[in-house]
C-alpha cells in the first residue's frame, strides 16, 4: 500500500515541477508578436519560452520536438551576436530539456550542471532556480546514496526562487523539499527518525502558507503529503484530518485527475489502520472508480487487493473472492510488474484458503513459485512469497513443505534485521510446529514471538511517549516567551508612565513654585499608587504561573495515563487474541463435543477481546458504546456461523455508554443467548429472527434476546439449572446485580434487567483542581 503512495506522490511532484510555463492562449500571443520584436533578449526569451511548450506538450511527438529545435537554434542565432550571458546560460538549460527528450540523458545532464555554473555568476536567479530542479530530477529518491544530493539541490532551488521573488515557485520546491525529507526519515538513520519528519513537516506546513498568501486555492496536493508525514509518524486520526482536507479540496476545485484516486486510497489505508474496514473499502471503491476512468490497470489491481484485504479483516471471503474475480473478469493484468502480480496471486490464495477451497488455491501456490525464478523480483517479495506458501502448506497439511520454505524465510529475515518478519516467522514455526504436536517446541516458539511483538510495540510506544514530551517541551518554552513578553511589556508600560511625570513635573517646575510643589504632591501619591498595581500585577502573575505550571503538569499526568491505560487494553486484546489462535491451532485436532466447546470458548474470548479493541482505539477509556460494539459483534456471530441467508438478525440498541465492568459480562450473555438461537433454535436449516433489544429507562437498563424459533423444551427454574449456558446467563446477571428471566412461548425469549453503573472521573478531577486553586 505504502509503495503506492510514494511513487504517486512523487509522480504529482514531477508533473507539478515540469509543467508547462506557459499556456496555449500565452504561446499563441508570444507567436503573434514574434514578427515585430526586435532581435533582443526579449525576443530570446519568448524563443524559448516557446520551444519549452513544445518539449512538453502532451504525447511524444517527433513535430513538435522539431518545433522546439527550431525556435531553440532561433534563440542560440541572435544571441551569437548580442552576446549576453544571462540568455546563454537560459539557452544552455533549454538544450539540456531537449536532450532529456530525446533520451540522451548523459548529455542533459552535462547540460544543465554547465547552465547553473553560467546563471550563478547572473542575476537571473528564476532561471537558476529552475536549473536546480532540473539537476536534482537526475538523481533517483528511492536510492539512499542520492537522496541527500537531491536534497541539497532542491534547497539550492528554494534559495534561488527567493533571490527572485517568486514565492509559487519557492512554495513548490518547499513542498519537493518536505516530501524528500519524509522519504529520508524512512531510508534514513532510525536515531533520526522523528527528528527528519519534523523538518518534513516544517518545510510542508511553511510551502502551504506560502500558496494560502498568493491565494492559489489548489493544495489538496500538500494536505496529502502532510497526511502523509502524520501516517509515518503512526499519528494516523492527524493523518485522517489532512487527507479528508484534501479530499474536500480536491472536490471544491473540482479536480477528478488521478491525484484524487491517490487521496481516497490513502484515506482508505489510513481507515485499514485504524481499524475500520468497511469505511476503507468505501474509500478504495471511490478511489477505483477514478483509477477506471483512466484505465490505469496497474492502479485498479493495487486497489482491488486494499479491497480484499478489507474484506478479509471483516471475515468476508466470499466478497473479497466475487471482487476480485469480477476485476479479473473486466480487466487485463499488468505485464512485467512482477510485485502487483506477486500481491494479486497473493490475494486470491488467501481467500481461498479462508474458504477451504484448497484446490483453486494450489494453483495460486504454484503460480507464486513459479515467480520465484523470476529475476526481477526483491528481497521483501520473496519474503512475502515465502510467508504465503508457508500459510498454504500449512492449512493443507503439507508441513514438510511448509518447513522448507519456513527456513528459507528465516534466513532471509534474519539477514534483514527486521524484527516483525523475525517475530511473525516465529508465529509460524509455532503454527507448525502444533500441528505437528511437537508442543514443548512450538510453546518456546510463541513465547519468542509474543516477546519479540511486545518489544516492537514497546519501541513503539517509546517514540510516540518521545514525541509526545517534545510537544509538551515545546508548549512549556512557548508559554515561558510569552509570559517574558508580557512582562517586558508591562515594564516598558511602566516607564512610560513614569517619564510622562515626570515630564510634567518638570514643566511644572518652571511655570511656577507652587504649581511644582501641587504636581510633585501628585507625582508621589501617582508613584505609591503605581507601586501598589505593580506589587499586585506581580502576586497575580506569580498565582498564574503557579497554576499554569500545575495545570500542564496535570495534563502531562493525564496524557501518560491514557497511554498507559490505552498499553494495558493493547496488550489484553493481543494476549485474548493469542488464546483464540491456540483454541483455533487446538480445533483443528478435535471433533464432536470438544470441537462444540472450543468453538463456543471462542466466541467468549472475542466478546471480551472486542471491548478491549475499542477500548484502546476509542479516545474515551471508561466506557464502550454498545450500539457499536454489539453490531459488530452480531455480525461476527452471524459470519461465524455462515447463517446470514438463514437467519435475519433484528438489532434495537440505543446508543448506551457502559463501563467494562457491566459491558463485558452483558456481551457475554448475549454470545450466550444468540449462539443458542443460531445453534438449536431452527433445526433443519429453518429460516428465523433472532432480535436482540437494549433499552434504558431512568436508571434501569432492559435487555431482550428473542427468536422465533423452536424455544426451550427442557424447564427452567429456579433450583433446575440443566446448561452451562444458562448457568453463565444467570451468573452473569448477578455480577451486574440484575434480574433474568426466560420465556419459551412462541419461541425463546431472555430477558435481563439491571441498573446503570455510572462511570465519570469528572467530580475527581473537579476536586483536584479546586485543591490546586488554593495550594
Amino acid at each position: 500500500m505504502n509503495r503506492f503512495i510514494t511513487s504517486i506522490i512523487f509522480l504529482f511532484l514531477a508533473i507539478s515541477v515540469e509543467g508547462q510555463d506557459i499556456s496555449r492562449h500565452e504561446a499563441d500571443s508570444l507567436l503573434r508578436s514574434l514578427s515585430k520584436a526586435n532581435a533582443d533578449t526579449t525576443l530570446i526569451n519568448s524563443l524559448l519560452k516557446l520551444s519549452i511548450f513544445e518539449i512538453h506538450k502532451p504525447g511524444e511527438l517527433k513535430t513538435d520536438l522539431d518545433s522546439a529545435a527550431a525556435f531553440f537554434n532561433q534563440a542560440k542565432q541572435i544571441n551569437q551576436q548580442l552576446k549576453s550571458v544571462e540568455a546563454y546560460g537560459y539557452i544552455t538549460l533549454v538544450e539540456s530539456y531537449i536532450h532529456r527528450e530525446k533520451g540522451q540523458g548523459t548529455q542533459a545532464k552535462t547540460l544543465v550542471e554547465r547552465a547553473i555554473q553560467i546563471l550563478s555568476n547572473t542575476t537571473d536567479k528564476f532561471r537558476l532556480g529552475q536549473a536546480y530542479r532540473e539537476l536534482s530530477d537526475y538523481y533517483d529518491y528511492q536510492d539512499p546514496a542520492q537522496l541527500p544530493r537531491k536534497i541539497q539541490l532542491v534547497e539550492q532551488a528554494v534559495n534561488s526562487f527567493k533571490e527572485s521573488g517568486h514565492i509559487e515557485q519557492v512554495a513548490n520546491s518547499l513542498r519537493t523539499l518536505g516530501e524528500l525529507y519524509s522519504n529520508a526519515a524512512d531510508t534514513g538513520n532510525p536515531g533520526n527518525y522523528y527528528s527528519t519528519l519534523a523538518l518534513a513537516l516544517e518545510k510542508l506546513k511553511l510551502s502551504l502558507a506560502l500558496y494560502k498568501s498568493i491565494h492559489y486555492t489548489k493544495v489538496q496536493g500538500i494536505y496529502v503529503s502532510l497526511g502523509q508525514v502524520y501516517f509515518s509518524q503512526t499519528d494516523y486520526q492527524q493523518s485522517l484530518n489532512y487527507e479528508l482536507m484534501a479530499l474536500k479540496t480536491a472536490e471544491s476545485v473540482r479536480d477528478i485527475t488521478m491525484q484524487l484516486c491517490q487521496i481516497n486510497n490513502h484515506i482508505g489505508i489510513t481507515m485499514f489502520h485504524l481499524g475500520d474496514y468497511e469505511k476503507a473499502v468505501g474509500y478504495f471503491k471511490d478511489a477505483i472508480q477514478t483509477a477506471k476512468r483512466y484505465k490505469d490497470n496497474e492502479t485498479i489491481y493495487t486497489l482491488a487487493t486494499n479491497i480484499a484485504d478489507s474484506y478479509v479483516k471483516i471475515n468476508k471471503p466470499s466478497s473479497a473472492k466475487v471482487f476480485l474475480e469480477n476485476i479479473s473478469k473486466n480487466f487485463a493484468v499488468p505485464k512485467d510488474n512482477i510485485q502487483l502480480s506477486c500481491r494479486i496471486a497473493g490475494s486470491y490464495l488467501t481467500v481461498y484458503m479462508l474458504l477451504k477451497q484448497y484446490q483453486p488455491a494450489k494453483a495460486y501456490s504454484d503460480k507464486l513459485l513459479s515467480m520465484l525464478n523470476n529475476n526481477k523480483i526483491g528481497q521483501l517479495d520473496v519474503s512475502v512469497i515465502y510467508t504465503l506458501l508457508i500459510k498454504y502448506y500449512t492449512f493443507t497439511k503439507q508441513y514438510s513443505s511448509a518447513r522448507i520454505y519456513l527456513i528459507k524465510n528465516d534466513s532471509l529475515a534474519i539477514k534483514s534485521g527486521d524484527p516483525l518478519r523475525i517475530g511473525n516467522n516465529n508465529y509460524w514455526w509455532f503454527v507448525l510446529d502444533t500441528s505437528r504436536h511437537h508442543y514443548q517446541s512450538a510453546i518456546a516458539r510463541l513465547l519468542k514471538y509474543q516477546k519479540i511483538k511486545d518489544s516492537v510495540y514497546t519501541v513503539t510506544k517509546s517514540r510516540q511517549t518521545q514525541q509526545l514530551q517534545v510537544q509538551f517541551e515545546t508548549q512549556k518554552k512557548e508559554s515561558q516567551i510569552s509570559l517574558l513578553n508580557q512582562t517586558t511589556k508591562l515594564d516598558h508600560a511602566s516607564l512610560q508612565r513614569a517619564n510622562l511625570v515626570k515630564n510634567i513635573t518638570i514643566a511644572g517646575t518652571i511655570l511656577a513654585l507652587i504649581i511644582a510643589g501641587l504636581f510633585y504632591r501628585q507625582y508621589r501619591q501617582k508613584q505609591k499608587a503605581n507601586l501598589a498595581i505593580t506589587q499586585k500585577n506581580e502576586v497575580i502573575t506569580q498565582k498564574n504561573e503557579v497554576i499554569t505550571q500545575k495545570n500542564e503538569m496535570l495534563q502531562h499526568l493525564l496524557t501518560e495515563k491514557e497511554w498507559l491505560l490505552k498499553e494495558v487494553h493493547h496488550r489484553v486484546k493481543n494476549n485474548l487474541h493469542t488464546v483464540i489462535c491456540l483454541l483455533e491451532s487446538q480445533a483443528i485436532y478435535l471433533e464432536n463435543d470438544a470441537l462444540k466447546a472450543i468453538e463456543n470458548s471462542q466466541h467468549r474470548i472475542y466478546a471480551m477481546s472486542l471491548i478491549h479493541q475499542k477500548l484502546y482505539q476509542s479516545e474515551d477509556l471508561k466506557t464502550i458504546d454498545m450500539k457499536v460494539y454489539l453490531h459488530e459483534f452480531i455480525r461476527y456471530l452471524g459470519d461465524s456461523f455462515g447463517s446470514i441467508d438463514l437467519i435475519h438478525f433484528q438489532l434495537d440498541v440505543e446508543p448506551l455508554k457502559l463501563g467494562v465492568s457491566q459491558a463485558i459480562p452483558l456481551g457475554l450473555i448475549i454470545n450466550e443467548a444468540v449462539t443458542n438461537s443460531i445453534k438449536y433454535a431452527f433445526p433443519e436449516n429453518k429460516m428465523g429472527i433472532i432480535s436482540v433489544r437494549l433499552h434504558q429507562s431512568e436508571a434501569q437498563i432492559k435487555l431482550v434476546v428473542s427468536d422465533n424459533g423452536v424455544g426451550i423444551h427442557t424447564r427452567i427454574g429456579k433450583n433446575e439449572v440443566n446448561s452451562l449456558g444458562i448457568d453463565l446467563m444467570k451468573g452473569l446477571s448477578k455480577d451486574i446485580k440484575g434480574k433474568i428471566f426466560f420465556d419459551i412461548k412462541n419461541g425463546t425469549k431472555i430477558t435481563v434487567i439491571f441498573n446503570a453503573d455510572p462511570v465519570s472521573n469528572e467530580h475527581l478531577l473537579a476536586s483536584f483542581a479546586e485543591r490546586n486553586k488554593y495550594s
